[in-house]
């Protein structure tokens, strides 16, 4: 009994030996089933984050040829489409070589479509009140019917209204931008506040809703504050509560009110091509003095294709550089 008793404790030694065996062999191989699973996906995620990295800088890119068209090369729609086509093709070759050493194959074909508009634009060198170019409108409606982007102000801080009051509340009687689709309307306020020593420059916002208003000040700002509506910056600094025309439906009408409380220039881009007809308070060219409309593009649609070791990408980017957040 003893020797068989001895027999049982070594044949459970090597039964427990063997089982330990089999789940460390099992644990090396659903671990490096995991691990090369992990390799893969890591790949396929660089190569995705990589590709859609660049479809953002490919974007910028194009979408830097639509701004710098639309200052110089204005004199018609054809050869605004001219020039930012030829420059298209040159983001395209310029990402296309740095990527090429990495084993990727960028293209950015087109545009293969145009949605035409018009620049408005007030540049007067010295400054000038936001007024209509017949010098008499303060109240006047910018462009009638459009969707906008690029609404850029460049003001002189102490042009705009004093109001040691409440900087949370805009100021009606001082100059401010409204958005209006006929039922909702959206409007920001320039004023300074000056009260115990110091000297803010303020944007209030008003929405339709109480929770669309809010306000921003900057302290110590320079002698000229630049004011991006669409992109929701204040001397380049974000401004969460400037969030152009929102809850605002397109298409709407953009106005100025108290256009001679304020001192600067501005420009924007609308998307109908023919903004200025009908307006008094435009001229056509620069030459008839400002503020002025001449054509424009308000945005394009380019290919973008990406062949890279691990990943194939190609979609449609449309682009419209300065379009609101």
């Amino acid at each position: 009994m003893a020797d068989l008793n001895g027999d049982r404790g070594q044949i459970l030694l090597v039964a427990a030996l063997a089982l330990a065996a089999v789940f460390v062999l099992l644990t090396v191989v659903v671990n490096s089933a995991i691990f090369t699973e992990n390799l893969a996906s890591r790949g396929e995620t660089v190569g995705s984050d990589e590709a859609l990295t660049l479809q953002a800088a490919v974007a910028d890119g194009v979408g830097e040829t639509i701004t710098y068209a639309n200052r110089h090369n204005d004199t018609s729609n054809d050869a605004l489409a001219r020039n930012v086509t030829a420059e298209t093709e040159n983001v395209s070759a310029a990402v296309s070589r740095h990527y090429v050493v990495d084993g990727a194959a960028v293209d950015v074909s087109g545009p293969h479509e145009f949605a035409n508009g018009t620049r408005i634009v007030d540049e007067n060198a010295g400054g000038s009140a936001f007024v209509g170019a017949d010098d008499d409108a303060a109240n006047w409606t910018v462009a009638e019917g459009v969707a906008a982007r690029a609404v850029v102000l460049n003001v002189s801080r102490d042009s705009v209204m004093d109001d040691p009051e409440d900087e949370s509340e805009p100021a009606e009687s001082g100059f401010y931008v409204e958005v209006d689709d006929g039922s909702n309307a959206w409007n920001a306020s320039l004023v300074r506040e000056s009260h115990g020593g110091s000297d803010e420059f303020t944007v209030a916002v008003r929405g339709p809703s109480d929770s669309d208003d809010g306000y921003c000040t900057v302290d110590g700002s320079p002698e000229h504050v630049p004011v991006d509506l669409t992109e929701g910056t204040v001397a380049g600094e974000p401004c969460a509560p400037l969030d152009f025309a929102r809850n605002v439906s397109e298409p709407y009408d953009v106005s100025y009110h108290n256009g001679d409380k304020v001192n600067g220039n501005y420009s924007l881009v609308v998307d109908e091509d023919d903004a200025e007809d009908g307006n008094d308070n435009l001229t056509t060219t620069a030459d008839t003095g400002d503020p002025y409309a001449h054509d424009a593009v308000y945005s394009v649609t380019v290919e973008y294709r990406y062949d890279g070791p691990q990943l194939h990408y190609e979609t449609n980017v449309r682009v419209a550089p300065g379009e609101s957040r």
